[in-house]
């Protein structure tokens, strides 16, 4: 008899589809739930992976704690000050136009300047050095050395200001060493209460934390590139000017910054190590906040040294991008 296509013959009872081997039916139906699972975790990590989900839980604890706060800080240096610790409505700009016409501003910058670009060059040089060398001479001497550089940040900020004043004061370490020999007959007194003294002293504080900053920015610059380069026929002096400082130039810079950020703000070595000449930013808003009680003129020149830093960072990277130096590319 015809059948027409697909049509069972009569009598034949109904018969499942076939199974693959050794699955049940339970295991059929978790192994079709993986299936449709599937994409649904991948969404979920790429999501997980998507830069602007993984910068929002930050950007919000970021506001709270830094934004907020900041903003507060920024109205109250438009507010007029009214003797110790009171600053009142009405707004006013009357405290940016005391900073900037009295000069104030100008020898403040001139001070900071000068001790942070310093302190920024030394710690920049040694820093670079000693960095190149954990990355690709230390061998395993790079572990141990890295976690002395992290302990010396654990030490406390005043005893080591405090120890550079003994090792560098009239009746110090290095005087009364030098006198036992015969070298001096009298303290050398330019070793404190000068320029030279914060400069020595933040340049030993700064210094483990450029290091650290720098040998992460060395990380990713395989030896096999200096290994190329010497293959090629360069010397030590071509490898370094065409091959690490161009890539580089980003991680010293930044790394450079934050040293010149922290030197020229700083107001405890300036106060214990410096003199009456070498007053910084640092030294100032302090003396506004603790010592004389002005919070509207201590604020007002917190935030225009703050922008200062943020137009010096912005000229950096600026020129940086114009003289086309490239960035370190890391490994996925």
């Amino acid at each position: 008899m015809l059948r027409r296509a697909g049509e069972r013959p009569e009598g034949q009872a109904h018969r499942a589809p076939p199974r693959a081997p050794g699955l049940s039916g339970p295991v059929m139906g978790e192994a079709a739930v993986r299936v449709a699972a599937a994409p649904v975790g991948r969404r979920r990590a790429r999501l997980a992976r998507d830069p602007v989900v993984v910068a929002v839980p930050v950007g919000v604890v970021m506001l709270v704690l830094f934004g907020l706060p900041l903003l507060r800080f920024l109205y109250e240096s438009f507010l007029t000050s009214l003797g110790m610790t009171r600053a009142e409505p009405p707004l006013t700009v009357d405290n940016y136009a005391a900073l900037f016409t009295s000069g104030l501003a100008g020898a403040l910058a001139v001070n900071s300047a000068v001790i942070g670009a310093a302190t920024a060059a030394v710690c920049t040089v040694f820093a670079v050095a000693i960095a190149y060398w954990l990355r690709y001479r230390a061998g395993r001497l790079a572990v141990p050395v890295s976690m002395l550089l992290v302990a010396t940040m654990f030490a406390s900020y005043l005893v080591r200001i405090y120890a550079w004043r003994t090792l560098l004061g009239a009746n110090g370490v290095i005087n009364l060493g030098l006198a036992q020999v015969g070298l001096i007959d009298r303290p050398l007194t330019f070793l404190l209460f000068n320029s030279f003294a914060i400069v020595i002293a933040e340049t030993q504080l700064y210094l483990p934390l450029m290091v650290l900053l720098v040998y992460a920015g060395f990380r990713p610059l395989d030896p096999a590139y200096l290994e190329l380069t010497r293959d090629l026929g360069y010397g030590a002096f071509h490898t370094w000017r065409r091959v690490i400082l161009p890539l580089m130039a980003k991680p010293i810079t930044v790394a450079a910054l934050v040293a010149f950020l922290f030197a020229s703000t700083d107001w405890v070595a300036p106060a214990y190590l410096g003199g009456t000449s070498t007053v910084l930013f640092g030294v100032q808003i302090q003396s506004s906040f603790m010592v004389t009680g002005d919070w509207a003129a201590g604020a007002a020149l917190s935030f225009t040294m703050a922008a200062a830093y943020v137009l010096l960072y912005g000229l950096a990277m600026g020129l940086l991008r114009l003289a086309r130096v490239g960035d370190v590319v890391w490994p996925e």
